[in-house]
């Protein structure tokens, strides 16, 4: 594999950082992208900034984050006939924020525009990071925006809230904080088998892991009273379901355990919030280096 990617990205061998299998969730999101023309999983950031940025800092910041995330370094390539995709971390010194300054008289109009170049270059070319970096300024207001565009197989809600902290930092000439280290956790998780563990040492591992966590209590589940307008109420129930019969019951209905899992946690939002409309979302991790650093992609 990596022949083919120092013949196709014209790249040293010095320039490649790590090669790793992606996750079926990354590989579905790239399947879904090529066969759709980029139209699902490419994704744009427009951000108005205020007048008294500093676009070279701002430029500057950026930069100095790639090289910090390994998840603004990662391109991905087929292989296997292309039934399966690996990503490529690239070093620093090869990965440079893509960035410049446009002008318009129609910000929105340039803004989407450039959004469906950026889509189809990712589309031509996942081996480069699939991301762009653009800044535009209205000629009438001299109002300036930031566009971000971004494949969602290398990012998540949680990293793309580090990247911009970083960036924030960056720009503001502080120390860029260090991402969450969760190598341990991931060792510790890898290394469990079926077989029963001693109750007590798992309990000292997690009661280490957490000892300086913030938690949000989740409310103690009592009888409710009803409310004006109150969609709906909680009660305690006892269930009688084992979960060996809710799988059962999915495979009979074609559906998985997980999407049952939701919408009953969705109820019980909903239950305690008194709203039918209940977002919440679920996170995922990819292992992709025994020299864990920090949080990257899932």
């Amino acid at each position: 594999m990596l022949p083919s990617i120092l013949q196709d990205r014209k790249a040293s061998e010095d320039d490649i950082q790590a090669v790793f299998p992606c996750t079926v969730a990354q590989e579905g999101m790239i399947a879904q992208s090529l066969q759709s023309n980029g139209t699902t999983y490419y994704n744009m950031m427009s951000t108005r900034l205020t007048a008294n940025i500093d676009v070279e800092k701002l430029k500057q910041a950026w930069q100095s984050v790639v090289s910090t995330h390994d998840m603004l370094r990662t391109g991905f390539i087929a292989f296997d006939d292309h039934k399966h995709y690996a990503m490529i971390v690239y070093t620093p010194e090869f990965v440079e924020s893509s960035s410049e300054i446009g002008y318009s008289n129609n910000i929105a109009h340039a803004v989407y525009k450039q959004f469906e170049e950026d889509r189809s270059r990712v589309i031509g070319d996942l081996m480069r990071p699939p991301w762009h970096l653009k800044f535009f300024r209205d000629l009438k207001t001299k109002a300036l925006t930031m566009l971000l565009t971004i494949h969602h197989a290398i990012y998540d809600a949680r990293s793309m809230d580090l990247v911009l902290k970083n960036v924030e930092e960056a720009y503001n000439g502080q120390r860029i904080t260090n991402q969450d280290n969760i190598h341990n956790l991931l060792c510790y998780l890898t290394s469990q088998t079926s077989e029963k563990t001693i109750v007590q040492q798992n309990s000292d591992f997690w009661t280490k892991e957490y000892v300086n966590a913030n938690f949000n209590k989740f409310p103690s589940l009592t009888l409710s009273t009803v409310v004006k307008n109150e969609v709906s109420t909680v009660r305690s129930t006892r269930f009688d379901k084992t979960y060996k019969m809710i799988l059962e019951k999915c495979r009979t209905l074609g559906v998985s355990a997980q999407a049952v899992a939701h919408i009953a946690w969705a109820k019980v939002l909903g239950a305690y919030l008194s709203e039918t409309d209940v977002v919440f979302g679920s996170g995922r991790i990819c292992i992709v280096s025994h020299k864990w650093q920090g949080l990257m992609l899932f």
